[in-house]
């Protein structure tokens, strides 16, 4: 059995899968779990008004909105098969 323990760098892997005599591999990538570092010369803003106020004195921003359909309404939904 495969553990996560041991991750402390990306790492790909392939996930090789046999039926009926069809055969396919997929990349797959695992990270392992850190906070994310941030710069405090940085403001991460989910909202445009505040990322486009950090903007205006000159900070840099992040911008991250939520992903809704209100903040991407012309998004194409993943499908997967």
């Amino acid at each position: 059995m495969f553990t996560f323990a041991g991750i402390n760098a990306p790492v790909k892997l392939s996930l090789k899968v046999e039926f009926n005599g069809a055969v396919n591999s997929y990349p797959i990538w695992l990270y392992p779990r850190k906070p994310l570092h941030i710069p405090h010369t940085i403001v991460v803003a989910k909202k445009w008004d505040e990322a486009r106020a950090a903007l205006s004195q000159g900070k840099k921003v992040l911008f991250s909105p939520e992903a809704t359909v209100g903040n991407f309404p012309n998004s194409i939904k993943a499908h997967f098969t």
